[in-house]
C-alpha cells in the first residue's frame, strides 16, 4: 500500500501561525544579511589585504594662505596602528575585549594631530598583535594581514597592518612607523620628533657587527661589499669598522652576567645577547603588569593561546630584581654611546630567519625565538634609534639590514638614511647579480661557494 503525503489546511486567521511565519521569515532575512556582511567583509579584506581594522578619513588642517609654503606632508595619506587614540573612536589595542571595556577617546593622540596639522590625511586604523605582545603579526580576532611580498608567510609584527598598508601602496606611511621611501620617512621624523631642520654636517662611520651577521641568512660578505662601496663613493664617510658585538656587550654591561646561561651550543657573544633579550622580556612583563595587570584579572579577556601564555607570565611574575633590570638597560645605553660616539652607525641584520609560514603548527621554535630577540633587544634595551632598509632578496625572501645610532641621534640617523639610500639600492642591485666575494680572511661564504661550484658544474654539462 503506497503512502500518500497529505497537506492539511492551515488557518491563516490563527495568530500563532502568523508568529511562526514571522519568525521563519525574520530568520531567513537575518541569515541572508549575515551572509551578505560576511561576503562584504571578505571582499574588503581581499581589497586591503586585511591590513585595516577600521576605515575612516581624518582630513588635514587647512593649508596656509600664499605666499606661505604648503604643509610638509601635503597630499600624503597615512594609517595608524590600533594603539593610537583617535577622537570618538575606541582604541582596541588589538583585542576586542579591551575595546569592549574602554570608552571612545576624548581626543586624538598628539602624534596623529601633528601629522594632520602638517597636511597628511589619515585613512584608518590597522591590525596589530594583541597588546603588541608578539612579532608574527597574527591576530586571531581580526585576522592576519596578508604579506604582499610572500602571501603564504606571516607579515611580521607587532605592527603588521601598518607594514602591509605601506608595502601594498594603500598609504604613503603608517604608525608604528613605516614609509614607502626615505624622503617621507625623513619628513615624518622631523615632524614627530620635532627635529631642527639644520644641523652641522659631521663625518659618519659604519660599524659592522660581524657576529650578528653569522646569526642571519643575510649573506654577510654581500652586505659588507654594499656598505664598503657606498662609503667609497660618498663624501664624509670613513671606511667601515668591524666589531664582535656580543663580546663587546659582555665586556661593557657587567650587570648582565647574572642572567647568562651556561650553554655548550651558544657562542660566548650570542649567549650574552640571549641574556639581554631575557632581561628585555622581564622588563616587558613588569611594565605590562604595572599598567594592565588589574584589568586582565578583572576582565579575563579572550586571548590567542600564545598571547595568553605571555600575558599570564607577566601577571603572575613577582619581579624581585627590577632595579637590576633597569641597571642593565642603563649600562647598555652607556655601552652603545661609547661604541658609537657621535659619528657611528651600527650595521646588523634586522631579522635572522625567513618569515614563518602562515598557520604554522610549530609556532616559534626556540632557535627562531632566540635569534630574533637577540637582534630585537639591541634597540629596545639601549634606547637607540633604528631604521630598517631593504637589501634585496636572498633565496627568494626579502631581506633587510638595520642602521642603529645612539640614543637621541634621530636626525643624524634619518639624514644618513636619506643620504645613502639611493646608493645602497644601486649597490644592492649590482651585488645581487655579481659573483660571490671572499671574506676579509680570504674565505668565501660557504653557501655562496656551493652555489658557485654548482653553477660551474652546470656550465660543463
Amino acid at each position: 500500500m503506497s503512502k500518500q503525503l497529505s497537506l492539511g489546511k492551515i488557518s491563516v486567521s490563527n495568530p500563532k501561525v502568523w508568529v511562526v511565519i514571522g519568525v521563519t521569515v525574520a530568520g531567513i532575512v537575518i541569515l541572508a544579511e549575515t551572509r551578505r556582511r560576511r561576503l562584504r567583509a571578505r571582499k574588503l579584506e581581499r581589497e586591503d589585504l586585511g591590513a585595516f581594522i577600521e576605515r575612516f578619513e581624518l582630513l588635514p588642517f587647512p593649508q596656509p594662505l600664499p605666499p606661505a609654503a604648503r604643509h610638509l606632508l601635503s597630499g600624503l595619506t597615512f594609517a595608524v596602528k590600533d594603539i593610537f587614540d583617535v577622537k570618538d573612536c575606541v582604541t582596541g589595542f588589538g583585542n576586542p575585549d579591551w575595546k569592549r571595556t574602554h570608552e571612545a577617546a576624548g581626543k586624538t593622540a598628539v602624534v596623529v594631530t601633528a601629522l594632520l596639522k602638517n597636511g597628511a590625511t589619515c585613512v584608518g586604523k590597522t591590525v596589530m598583535d594583541e597588546f603588541a605582545f608578539g612579532i608574527t603579526g597574527e591576530n586571531v580576532h581580526y585576522g592576519t594581514p596578508t604579506n604582499p611580498r610572500m602571501p603564504s608567510h606571516i607579515p611580521g609584527g607587532s605592527s603588521s597592518g601598518s607594514a602591509v598598508a605601506v608595502a601594498a601602496g594603500f598609504v604613503d606611511f603608517a604608525l608604528g612607523w613605516f614609509a614607502r621611501d626615505p624622503s617621507i620617512l625623513h619628513r615624518v621624523g622631523h615632524i614627530l620628533l620635532q627635529l631642527n631642520p639644520v644641523e652641522p654636517r659631521r663625518t659618519r662611520c659604519f660599524i659592522i657587527a660581524d657576529d650578528l651577521f653569522q646569526l642571519s641568512k643575510v649573506p654577510k660578505q654581500k652586505s659588507i661589499q654594499v656598505i664598503t662601496r657606498v662609503t667609497e663613493n660618498l663624501s664624509g664617510y670613513q671606511p667601515p669598522r668591524h666589531v664582535n658585538f656580543g663580546q663587546y656587550v659582555a665586556a661593557n654591561v657587567p650587570s648582565l652576567r647574572g642572567f647568562r646561561e651556561e650553554s655548550m651550543t651558544l657562542q660566548d657573544g650570542i649567549s650574552t645577547l640571549k641574556a639581554l633579550s631575557s632581561v628585555m622580556f622581564l622588563l616587558q612583563r613588569y611594565e605590562f603588569k604595572t599598567n594592565h595587570g588589574e584589568w586582565v584579572k578583572a576582565v579575563k579577556p579572550r586571548l590567542a593561546s600564545d598571547v595568553a601564555d605571555r600575558v599570564n607570565a607577566a601577571v603572575d611574575a613577582t619581579h624581585e630584581n627590577v632595579k637590576t633590570l633597569y641597571k642593565v638597560r642603563t649600562e647598555m645605553r652607556a655601552a652603545l654611546r661609547s661604541l658609537l660616539k657621535d659619528d657611528g652607525i651600527l650595521i646588523f641584520p634586522t631579522v635572522a630567519d625567513p618569515p614563518m609560514k602562515l598557520n604554522s603548527k610549530k609556532g616559534l621554535s626556540a632557535e627562531f625565538h632566540d635569534r630574533a630577540f637577540a637582534l630585537l633587544s639591541i634597540a629596545s634595551m639601549s634606547g637607540c634609534c633604528q631604521v630598517t632598509i631593504p637589501f634585496g632578496k636572498h633565496d627568494g625572501c626579502p631581506i633587510s639590514v638595520s642602521f642603529l645610532a645612539f640614543h637621541g641621534a634621530d636626525k643624524f640617523l634619518l639624514d644618513t638614511v636619506l643620504d645613502t639610500y639611493s646608493s645602497l639600492q644601486e649597490q644592492v642591485s649590482l651585488v645581487s647579480h655579481s659573483s660571490p666575494v671572499p671574506d676579509t680572511n680570504g674565505h668565501m661564504d660557504a653557501s655562496e661557494l656551493l652555489k658557485e661550484k654548482v653553477c660551474s658544474l652546470l656550465a660543463y654539462l
